[in-house]
């Protein structure tokens, strides 16, 4: 179940790749590239990559940095690292280099994650990823070299993370504000038993903020343990 693409940019082991596209692959199935960017940000650590689906320790390669993924297009692409200090990955980065490598994906969908499509296989909108691969064989064969880059160092991408999402957050509570004080203007009051006023509109924190301030918590302690 697996897409992939890969381009090389220094023999310091580090990788830029196309690991799914929202083409049919060989069981027919379509992974949306928005539904596989949220699931590999779902990981708190760097997501090990395997040689070959295999997870013996010496078939441990690398490393994925779930905070590079990234859609574009109809791609996901990502930044890792090979170990050339493995044998295997010493091995596995010739591939690289040669362009005959390939990435694949492991993953389980949860209830109401797929539709059938006509004609077999799956539509896929959302997942579940337990692992990632690099191979000669991947499921998705729309790949090609991508244009150099350079991986950030994983401190400055957890960095960068958290400055994004302090700015976030910041707009997120200036808007609160803004719209609570709108609606002491606005609300209409009563009178509580005590004769105080009583006051109608709720000041809870939006859904969608408390899911950035976990984010920001979760990053902040990835950048801590580092």
């Amino acid at each position: 179940m697996l897409k992939a693409a890969t381009s090389v940019v220094t023999d310091e082991g580090v990788f830029t790749a196309v690991i799914s596209t929202a083409a049919i692959d060989r069981e027919k199935d379509i992974v949306e590239p928005a539904a596989l960017v949220k699931a590999l940000k779902k990981w708190n650590r760097p997501i090990p990559l395997q040689w070959n689906h295999s997870t013996a320790p010496e078939d441990l390669i690398g490393t994925i940095e779930p905070m590079t993924a990234r859609e574009q297009g109809s791609e996901v692409i990502v930044q890792g690292t090979v170990d050339l200090q493995s044998k295997r990955g010493s091995e596995a980065w010739r591939q690289f280099k040669s362009g005959t490598i390939g990435f694949s994906y492991g993953y389980m969908i949860p209830d109401g994650g797929s539709t059938d499509r006509k004609g077999g296989g799956k539509h896929i909108t959302a997942l579940d990823v337990f692992e990632i691969t690099a191979t000669p064989t991947p499921m998705n064969n729309d790949t090609r070299v991508l244009a150099v880059k350079a991986m950030e160092d994983r401190v400055q991408v957890l960095e960068k993370r958290i400055t994004e999402l302090e700015g976030r957050l910041a707009a997120a509570a200036e808007k609160h504000a803004d719209l609570s004080a709108e609606a002491d203007r606005l609300v209409i009051r009563e009178i509580s038993p005590d004769g105080s006023p009583e006051r109608k509109s709720p000041k809870e924190e939006p859904a969608d903020t408390a899911v950035l301030r976990a984010e920001w918590r979760d990053v902040t302690m990835q950048l801590l343990r580092r």
